[in-house]
């Protein structure tokens, strides 16, 4: 098994992310199993924020990660259907599907946890899994993103 990360320039376009596709279905034609981690697709974290921020001058963080972590969703779902257009069996994951669990504040979280057991039985069913970076699932259940950079 192999991971691999593509942040945001990396996947800010349907080129792109067609491109990393490629690259995916090279690995995967070689023989290799993928996890691919993956940012929001250019700009669309700072987008998303200002457009918070146009709704309310301090959004509660919360409510500002439930918002954020929708730009890693876009991208593993786009990512996994090209993957697919190109015979590739592919799946996209939240933080949520994997038990990718995290302690700490909003907005700033850490990851403490992750179900091996649940991606490994995915990643034996197929040959790629698409998973969003940048979040993960508190104890309450919440979305919480892993800070910036």
């Amino acid at each position: 098994m192999i991971v691999q990360k593509y942040g945001g320039s990396s996947v800010a376009t349907a080129g792109k992310i067609r491109s990393v596709a490629e690259k995916i279905a090279g690995r995967v034609r070689g023989g290799e199993k993928v996890v691919a981690v993956v940012s929001a697709m250019g700009k669309t974290t700072n987008s998303l924020i200002a457009l918070a921020e146009e709704v309310s001058p301090e959004p509660t963080p919360r409510e500002l990660d439930m918002l954020l972590s929708t730009g890693e969703q876009v991208t593993s779902a786009l990512l996994a259907m090209a993957l697919c257009d190109m015979g590739i069996p592919a799946l996209s994951y939240n933080a949520f599907q994997l038990g990718l669990t995290a302690t700490g504040s909003f907005n700033n979280a850490r990851i403490t946890d992750l179900d091996i057991r649940r991606l490994m039985s995915q990643l034996n069913r197929r040959s790629v899994l698409v998973v969003t970076g940048f979040q993960g699932i508190t104890p309450d259940g919440d979305v919480a993103t892993l800070g910036r950079g």
